[in-house]
C-alpha cells in the first residue's frame, strides 16, 4: 500500500501487510492525523535518540545527563540500540510509529514514537542470567552520564525484576517514547497494542516499570501495580518525586486461539 492509500478516516488502525509480508497498523488516530507502525529501522536510530531525550529530559535523562545529551552519549546509545537490534531482532523487537503528514525534510524521518519490546520466550537458567549481567557490565556506562544514579536505579530495576519473575518467560516493555506534541493522541496505545499482541500470540505475561506520566495507560492496557519502585529523585537534583512503580499484565489468550 502506498502513502496515497491513507485514508483520512476517524478511526484506531487497522491490520495490513506490506510486500515483505511485515505486519503493520495504518488509520488515524484523529481525522487530521495518518499514522503507520512499523519495524525500527537502523537510519531511525537518531531520531530514536532525539524521542527519548524530547520525551524524557525534564525528567529521568535530565538526571542522567547533567550537562545535556552529548553527541559522545548519543553515539554510544545508537550503537547500543543498533548491537541489539542485529544480535537478536527476535528478541529485541523496536517498534516505531511515522506521521505520514509531516514534511519529508522532518529531522527524525517522520517518527514520532517509539516502543522497544523485549520478548524472553523461555524460562531462563542462572547461567542465562549470570551471562545477562556480565554483558551488561562489560558494555559499562553511557559516557557523560551520572554513573552512581544510573547504578542505583538500574540495581533497583534488576532486583525487583528478578524478585518477580524469576525465571519465567515474559515480555518486557523497556522504552515507551513519544514526542512530546503527541501526547494523549493515541500514538502510546498504538505502540502497547501490538507488544501486547505479539505477547498475547506467545501466551506471555508483560512487565514494566511506570513513571506518573505512563501509569494511567498502563493500567488501561491491563496492567496492575505489583510493587513501589523505591526511587528518590530529589536526592539526585530533581525539584518533584518521581515515584515509579512495578506493573504486570497477566498472559492472555489471544482471539482464536485455544
Amino acid at each position: 500500500m502506498s502513502s496515497e492509500g491513507f485514508g483520512r478516516v476517524n478511526r484506531l488502525h487497522h491490520e495490513v501487510f506490506n510486500d515483505k509480508n511485515e505486519r503493520r497498523f495504518v488509520g488515524s488516530i484523529e481525522s487530521t492525523m495518518r499514522l503507520e507502525l512499523l519495524r525500527l529501522a537502523e537510519k531511525d536510530a537518531n531520531a530514536y535518540c532525539n524521542i527519548c531525550w524530547a520525551a524524557f529530559n525534564d525528567a529521568f535523562m535530565g538526571l542522567m545527563y547533567p550537562n545535556g545529551y552529548t553527541e559522545s552519549a548519543r553515539a554510544w546509545a545508537k550503537g547500543s540500540l543498533l548491537e541489539d537490534r542485529q544480535e537478536n531482532p527476535d528478541r529485541n523487537r523496536i517498534m516505531k510509529v511515522i506521521d505520514h503528514d509531516l514534511p519529508e525534510s522532518d529531522s527524525n524521518g517522520k517518527v514520532i514514537g517509539i516502543g522497544y519490546w523485549k520478548f524472553y520466550t523461555q524460562e531462563r537458567t542462572q547461567a542465562d542470567l549470570d551471562a545477562e549481567d556480565k554483558k551488561s557490565e562489560e558494555k559499562g556506562h553511557p559516557p557523560d552520564c551520572n554513573v552512581a544514579l544510573l547504578d542505583e536505579f538500574h540495581g533497583n530495576i534488576d532486583k525487583y525484576k528478578r524478585e518477580i519473575l524469576g525465571r519465567q518467560p515474559y515480555v518486557l516493555l523497556n522504552v515507551l517514547a513519544v514526542l512530546p506534541e503527541y501526547h494523549r493522541k493515541g500514538v502510546g496505545g498504538m505502540l502497547i497494542k501490538e507488544g501486547l499482541q505479539q505477547a498475547d500470540q506467545l501466551g506471555l505475561q508483560s512487565y514494566l516499570e511506570a513513571s506518573p506520566m505512563g501509569r494511567a495507560l498502563y493500567q488501561r492496557m491491563g496492567y496492575e501495580q505489583v510493587r513501589e519502585f523505591e526511587f528518590d529523585a530529589r536526592k539526585w537534583g530533581l525539584d518533584r518525586d518521581l515515584p515509579h512503580v512495578c506493573m504486570l499484565r497477566p498472559a492472555q489468550v489471544a482471539n482464536g486461539q485455544s
